[in-house]
């Protein structure tokens, strides 16, 4: 969908001020559900302790360990809620098990599976084009598309409408929109097909 689509469903002839309020709906949507989920590798390094996060990173999915004693598998690991109490690079205080830091390095050790920000403005249309080939404008024009699915375009349409609603003064329909926006991104998250596997690991990453 082109902004111009945008405008024309939400009835404004104001291209600067619907570009304001798709910004303003993408970093909602993103800030609630997963748009773009990416995985970085890492190196594991022997006695480290923490790492950092990947420049673009919104919320975690995952974090997994190359576990080089069973083929190489990535094994995830569970967060801890709670700084731990560490003795000698083991942490005494999660039951029986301890918790260690690595004790080797392993090239690309850490797999951090994680929703990412998403450039909100693209030259192609998303729906027809991978996405490593889309190419991300920074000053759109009513020909530019939004980087999101059908649904998705959709719900920032209501948003938009939402938006111009409470511009001008008509709260009753703001909130009606706000609340087709709400819906549309709930069913946009109902409709994925979504498989996780959660494993136990000797080490944390906190």
């Amino acid at each position: 969908m082109t902004i111009l689509e945008v405008m024309e469903r939400a009835n404004s002839r104001d291209t600067k001020l619907v570009t304001g309020f798709i910004k303003d709906a993408i970093m909602k949507i993103q800030s609630s559900t997963d748009i773009v989920t990416k995985v970085e590798k890492q190196n594991l390094t022997k006695n480290t302790r923490d790492y950092y996060l990947p420049t673009d990173f919104i919320a975690l999915s995952s974090i997994s360990i190359l576990d080089t004693n069973d083929d190489d598998k990535y094994k995830a690991i569970r967060r801890l809620s709670k700084r731990p109490n560490v003795t000698s690079g083991v942490v005494k205080e999660y039951g029986t098990t301890n918790v260690i830091y690595p004790d080797e390095t392993i090239t690309n050790g850490i797999r951090i599976e994680y929703t990412a920000l998403v450039n909100p403005f693209v030259a192609e249309d998303p729906e027809g084009t991978a996405y490593s080939s889309l190419t991300a404008v920074s000053s759109p024009t009513e020909l530019t598309h939004l980087n999101l699915n059908r649904m998705l375009s959709l719900a920032i349409v209501d948003y938009v409408k939402a938006a111009i609603a409470e511009r001008d003064g008509n709260l009753e329909q703001k909130e009606y929109y706000m609340r087709q926006f709400s819906k549309k991104v709930s069913d946009n998250e109902s409709n994925k097909n979504k498989m996780y596997i959660t494993q136990s690991t000797s080490y944390a990453v906190k």
